[in-house]
């Protein structure tokens, strides 16, 4: 988990760089190294960057910007020709559907929209995070990284997904709580995190079962293809006088093929449900 955060905002996410080596960097034309320099964050009148970025601050946060909008434009626009070809080549229409597929795949606003979170969250994480540094006379303190992580959270008003906001609240929560038992203010679990993962899978599935309704489409497509199915089989109308009638809105008028000689259930719903009135009140 460390290294991704390290992959996406960089090594001043996991450790602190009081002591960077200064290296030359390779990726900027001389030029350009020299024009760049004139900037804050350069070397001409300006204090060098405190993190050891040799070409200054600006121009590394806007190459992390340019590498990681590359990266998630990349990914997401791979996962969608993945998809947009498995469908084009069972069209009739093969060739047409192909470029057609290949066109909006490359074209798809949301590629966009996820190549600009991922840049602009690695970017102002690192921008915000130096001049904080800068503004400080070079001294690194914990809360100048987590105000640069808020200030980064703001990229995501170019990519709005609660589900990638459930996730890195998740993470944050986790490092956190990390942190703490390294501290010392938390006592130290052993396998808390198997317990987590296992409370998370329980309440998963007792939602499943009782409220399919409120679990999210692909959590649900999820559970039906790691069972194989058989989450969707259940008989959820049984259920219903436990959770007011709403345990089968999903498949309201579903009912197993029960086998006679086995349960009474196989005499169907209606006659199931009247003998059981008739024996509740008895």
């Amino acid at each position: 988990m460390k290294s991704g955060i390290g992959f996406l905002l960089g090594e001043d996410a996991e450790k602190s760089q009081t002591a960077v080596e200064q290296r030359p960097s390779g990726w900027l034309s001389r030029w350009t190294q020299a024009a760049l320099r004139t900037l804050p964050g350069g070397s001409g009148g300006f204090p060098r960057c405190p993190n050891g970025h040799p070409d200054g601050c600006l121009a590394s946060a806007i190459y992390k910007f340019g590498r990681m909008f590359a990266f998630g434009f990349g990914l997401q626009t791979a996962l969608r020709l993945v998809t947009a070809l498995a469908s084009a080549l069972q069209s009739a229409r093969r060739r047409r559907s192909l470029v057609g597929a290949i066109r909006g795949a490359l074209l798809h606003p949301d590629s966009l929209r996820f190549g600009a979170f991922l840049g602009g969250l690695s970017a102002i994480y690192r921008a915000v995070g130096c001049l904080l540094i800068r503004c400080c006379h070079g001294n690194q303190r914990p809360w100048q990284w987590a105000a640069s992580g808020l200030a980064a959270g703001g990229s995501m008003l170019a990519y709005r997904s609660s589900s990638v906001a459930m996730y890195c609240a998740s993470k944050a929560a986790e490092l956190a709580c990390s942190a703490a038992v390294g501290a010392g203010w938390l006592p130290r679990l052993p396998h808390s995190d198997i317990l987590l993962y296992a409370l998370s899978t329980g309440v998963m599935f007792h939602f499943a079962l009782f409220e399919p309704m409120s679990l999210r489409a692909a959590y649900w497509h999820f559970l039906q293809r790691l069972t194989d199915g058989y989450m969707g089989q259940l008989n959820r109308r049984i259920f219903d006088c436990l959770n007011d009638g709403r345990c089968s809105l999903v498949m309201p008028d579903f009912w197993p093929d029960y086998d006679p000689t086995v349960t009474s259930l196989a005499m169907g719903p209606q006659e199931f449900f009247r003998r059981w009135l008739d024996e509740a009140d008895r």
